[in-house]
């Protein structure tokens, strides 16, 4: 005996799978606009400002423009929470 399914799981299934799609072109293109809007040519510092440790060359260039290493953007950030 087969169990025949209520049509309206399947509109509902499709809604929430259009849904999901929705927010992940949402978020993908955030992150484009994000990842456009950074300026190519900024330059790192190569130090931290805030405590003169060397700022990792990685993570220099996967943030152009960075001024902290990882340990004092983190303290900065949950400063900024407060």
């Amino acid at each position: 005996m087969s169990k025949e399914r209520d049509p309206v799981d399947f509109v509902v299934l499709d809604l929430e799978a259009q849904a999901d799609i929705y927010v992940e072109n949402m978020t993908n293109n955030g992150i484009n606009n994000v990842l456009r809007s950074i300026p190519k040519n900024v330059r790192s510092l190569t130090v931290c400002i805030d405590c003169d440790e060397d700022i990792p060359e990685g993570r220099q260039k996967a943030y152009p423009g960075v001024t902290r290493c990882t340990l004092c953007q983190t303290d900065f950030d949950k400063s900024k929470k407060r």
